[in-house]
């Protein structure tokens, strides 16, 4: 006769539901906005651009990303991009304002990689727009409207950031035989990363662990 195993009680499957999934049926209050750090956000390909318009909605609160500017794919270079619709993205401006913008979804005709299309007043994988970002890491503090908290966790972000752009830097610069600076603006140093398929593509990857 076979053994049958006696079937999980509630208390039980509820003591093994993972624990993000409790933290996030208990904080996802508005999923625009969540923790860009959510378990369920897949690395993607991303391209960064300098020249946008945002055309928002009546109420000012959610704008259309469009731009003239010729895209490249980061992966192949290519320069044929189909685009497959679009998908929201928060931002948390200056001044704490929250605005969603509908960027577009690029796929590549050649190597048919999927890269979504920022604008560079986005950072990649963060709630905060480069403007509060660069104010922090720049030391201006008292400019951007975020928690201490929020604040410690950018520096710590930027620290670590900092070292991988500029080993970045030096790779490039030996192999193409030129000079770079890592000393330029935050949505600079975001383009060109992210336009040459180099920026971190995993949240936690500069992010120190707990012991």
């Amino acid at each position: 006769m076979r053994h049958r195993e006696p079937a999980l009680t509630p208390v039980f499957t509820w003591a093994c539901t993972p624990m993000y999934t409790m933290i996030e049926r208990k904080v996802s209050r508005n999923p625009v906005f969540e923790r860009t750090s959510d378990y369920r956000d897949t690395p993607k390909n991303m391209i960064s651009i300098a020249k946008f318009r945002i055309e928002f909605n009546n109420n000012g609160k959610i704008g259309h990303v469009e731009t003239d500017e010729v895209v490249i794919c980061p992966v192949c270079g290519c320069i044929h991009l189909i685009s497959k619709g679009r998908r929201k993205r928060g931002v948390i401006m200056a001044g704490d304002e929250k605005i969603v913008l509908m960027i577009r979804r690029l796929k590549c005709s050649k190597c048919e990689k999927i890269h979504h299309e920022l604008p560079d007043i986005i950072v990649p994988y963060k709630r905060h727009s480069a403007e509060t970002i660069e104010n922090i890491i720049c030391g201006n503090e008292s400019d951007a409207t975020c928690e201490d908290s929020t604040i410690a966790r950018i520096k710590t972000w930027w620290a670590a950031m900092q070292l991988y752009i500029k080993s970045i830097i030096a790779s490039l610069a030996v192999k193409y035989d030129t000079k770079l600076s890592a000393e330029k603006k935050l949505p600079e140093l975001v383009r060109m990363l992210a336009n040459t398929h180099l920026w971190p593509r995993t949240r936690s990857a500069l992010t120190p662990t707990r012991s």
